[in-house]
């Protein structure tokens, strides 16, 4: 994780309002990539990073952590 991406975690972290479930399964297109080149999706206005997404595609993501409005994810299916 990037120093930005981890500001913005630390930033979000004192929020309770999280939005997504851990281990459910969303769809998602990709926006762009994050300095640490996960792929950033917007979900339920949530940020959700993707290691290994790239800009344009479309997939199914598993989330695996959410802290608040930020959370994090891995792809299951293309």
């Amino acid at each position: 994780m990037s120093q930005g991406e981890r500001d913005l975690v630390d930033k979000e972290r004192t929020k309770n309002d999280a939005l997504l479930e851990v281990g459910e399964i969303y769809q998602a297109r990709i926006e762009e990539t994050g300095e640490g080149g996960s792929g950033i999706a917007n979900l339920d206005g949530c940020i959700v990073f993707v290691p290994g997404a790239e800009p344009g595609m479309e997939v199914q993501i598993r989330i695996t952590k959410v802290l608040g409005r930020i959370a994090f994810g891995k792809i299951v299916k293309q």
